[in-house]
């Protein structure tokens, strides 16, 4: 990535000093056959409260420019929040907030100090009438006389400049913040808001450095998800493999970025996620006749998977100490789960169909007799997995993937992240996800869109066995008074969570949760946003809350309600309490409009169902920010130093006497890639 051009004199940019304090955004609705039907779908409910201020903001002018310039990629399309009656037939299956190239969400709403604005504009009316004496006095007009109202540019002038400016920066130009006149017009506050209005997010940001804290674009995707069908079996590859498989297949792997995702259950989520031990699996094998037939006793005795749960049980009978994971359990794992999805389609449609008649008349086979209580409990969670995946999926090799990868079941609020090539499956809830911005999938299975077979199983985590990252939010520091006194009270302050998976080099994205109770405030003092804009979702507010952003001299304070999408200016503190009766007076509260604010009370009542019972009486906000300052930085003002690695195994282990986890692969040129999946490429 080019290296961002050098700030110019402050007249070049005093464009960028106008730049709201926050705005609004609609985001963008994906139907994907998998998502769930309108009247049960959280993606519906929160793409309705966006439609309501959406509908006002349509953007046609926006449309009409785009078109003029070609830039089709940022039009407005039918899958938008925008509604109609057959959308509201389809499957509501992704909300997605942020600025990625399927979907860029749109300006609704933007929020200035009103004082600041309104010195701002009377300075810049001056200045304009200054440099441009004809326009001060009507012609003929005595000296002295009534002069002529200052002429400003128009919202139109606006737009036009604002997107003059993304199109050079897309096409690699030069910003014109490094020096020369801004093109951009001086409007009054209103003309500035109505200019925005209906603009997509990528030419906001690219108009507004100063926003964006010098940054050229959002490095992640924050998503809500409502899961009613199995997803397919995937992966996504990590920086260095992206990089080779944009550079030879960029009709499947459209960019060259990697793709890490940390999902957070909303109300209860099911998931598939990492491979379970090898010896589980094996065990698996052995007690499901229809599976250990399709793979054939020869295959089950050459590959060395008898002999290894041979030697597990002896182990487990004795009482012996575990025997060490080693190359040969990652290459006996992979040697498995490749031969299953490279089944042919006879054996495995016959395997299938008897296997699924047996779990419907009987269960599990007499010889699971043998195994423990939580072995048989975790092969009928399997076999339940299994039936489920064939029902949405029909026969597919894909549904053995129920034996082979982990069972994953999140209560609401609880987190798991996903790394790189690691095998996944999302089965079914609501959940929020936040990930890496990038389109690069591997399939396997459970699915019609392209799959690769060799190239997964050329590129999984073998050696990450019997375990998935969990993630919990962690406190962070709370209140920023005087050296000594830095906590408050806890009945007093909000609360700041971090969902952390502390995996090192990932830079791509963090996501903080704050809580507010009645009679709590919470005042973040400028860290969360120092040097970066963030994201926000307002997720729950079951009472009257405010939000204060403060930047510089600059001050706006926002009522919140559930539903809300706000993109928050770098260098932006942040103070969240409940709003005061009086507040409506205050000069920089902005209003919100009243069947925007119905429509979301009602859904908002509905959403308290699926949390946990702690959170029902807070008003939630989930922000999205990333990685733009030093490590010390962020470690030393926001991070507990008790922090910790979990594991689904359910113990510790301390940062300090453990490496934290590396999150890009070592290897400099993926040297695991299998070069027959590249053949057959080529075939297709």
């Amino acid at each position: 990535m080019e290296a961002s051009p050098a700030p110019g004199p402050v007249h070049a940019v005093q464009c960028c000093h106008r730049s709201p304090i926050a705005v609004q955004l609609a985001p963008f609705v994906q139907h994907y056959d998998w998502g769930m039907p309108a009247s049960s779908s959280l993606v519906a409910k929160f793409a309705a409260v966006a439609k309501t201020r959406e509908t006002a903001a349509a953007g046609d002018a926006w449309d009409a420019l785009l078109t003029a310039n070609h830039a089709e990629g940022l039009r407005r399309r039918p899958s938008t929040t925008s509604e109609s009656a057959c959308q509201r037939t389809r499957p509501f299956a992704e909300l997605w907030m942020g600025a990625h190239h399927s979907g860029p969400n749109r300006v609704i709403s933007c929020f200035n100090d009103p004082a600041v604005v309104k010195k701002t504009d009377e300075l810049a009316a001056r200045s304009f009438s200054l440099s441009h004496m004809e326009l001060r006095t009507d012609e003929g007009a005595p000296e002295g006389g009534p002069r002529r109202g200052v002429k400003r540019g128009s919202s139109g002038d606006l737009r036009s400049a604002c997107l003059s400016r993304w199109l050079r920066g897309t096409s690699g130009a030069s910003s014109e913040c490094g020096g020369g006149t801004p093109d951009f017009p001086l409007s009054r506050r209103r003309s500035l808001a109505e200019a925005f209005v209906g603009c997509p997010l990528p030419v906001f940001m690219a108009s507004s450095p100063q926003f964006m804290g010098g940054e050229s674009h959002l490095p992640f995707l924050f998503k809500i998800l409502s899961v009613q069908k199995p997803l397919s079996i995937q992966s996504h590859p990590d920086k260095h493999l992206a990089e080779f498989l944009h550079r030879r297949r960029p009709q499947h792997f459209p960019d060259s970025n990697h793709k890490p995702e940390l999902a957070i259950a909303v109300g209860p989520f099911e998931a598939l996620c990492g491979f379970r031990a090898v010896e589980e699996l094996v065990l698996f094998i052995q007690h499901t006749p229809e599976l250990k037939d399709a793979l054939g006793d020869a295959f089950l005795q050459a590959s060395g998977a008898r002999a290894l749960l041979d030697q597990w049980r002896q182990a487990k009978q004795s009482g012996a100490p575990a025997v060490p994971r080693t190359a040969q359990h990652a290459e006996l794992l992979k040697t498995l789960f490749a031969k299953i999805l490279r089944l042919p389609r006879d054996t495995f449609t016959a395997a299938l169909a008897a296997l699924i008649d047996r779990l419907h008349a009987e269960g599990l086979p007499p010889a699971a007799a043998s195994l423990s209580e939580e072995e048989q409990e975790s092969l009928r969670t399997a076999n339940a997995v299994a039936l489920r995946l064939h029902a949405a999926h029909g026969p597919d090799p894909g549904v053995f993937a129920a034996f082979c990868l982990n069972y994953v079941h999140l209560n609401s609020g609880d987190g798991i992240f996903i790394g790189p090539n690691i095998p996944h499956c999302y089965l079914s809830g609501h959940c929020l996800e936040c990930m890496a911005n990038s389109d690069n999938v591997i399939r396997g299975g459970l699915t019609s869109k392209h799959t690769d077979v060799d190239l997964l199983c050329s590129s999984l985590r073998f050696d990450i066995q019997g375990t998935y990252s969990r993630v919990v939010p962690e406190p962070v520091l709370g209140d920023c008074g005087a050296a000594g006194s830095r906590r408050q009270e806890a009945s007093d302050r909000g609360h700041v969570a971090v969902y952390d998976p502390l995996v090192e080099g990932l830079s791509d994205f963090q996501v903080y949760k704050l809580c507010v109770a009645r009679g709590q405030k919470l005042d973040d003092c400028g860290r969360l946003l120092r040097s970066a804009p963030g994201l926000a979702l307002v997720f729950h507010c079951p009472f009257d809350t405010s939000l204060t952003l403060e930047r510089g001299a600059e001050k706006v304070s926002l009522p919140l309600h559930f539903g809300q999408v706000l993109f928050i200016s770098a260098g932006s503190s942040l103070v969240m309490q409940r709003a005061a009766v009086d507040e409506s007076q205050d000069e920089n509260m902005e209003a919100v409009p009243s069947g925007e604010a119905d429509v979301a009370e009602a859904f908002d009542s509905q959403l308290s169902e699926l949390l946990c019972e702690e959170d029902r009486d807070r008003c939630i906000v989930f922000l999205v920010t990333f990685e733009n300052r030093t490590a010390n930085e962020a470690t030393n003002d926001l991070k507990e130093p008790a922090a910790a690695l979990r594991h689904e195994t359910g113990y510790r282990i301390d940062c300090a006497e453990t490496p934290v986890a590396r999150y890009t692969d070592p290897v400099k040129e993926p040297a695991f890639f299998d070069s027959r999946s590249v053949a057959s490429s080529k075939k297709r």
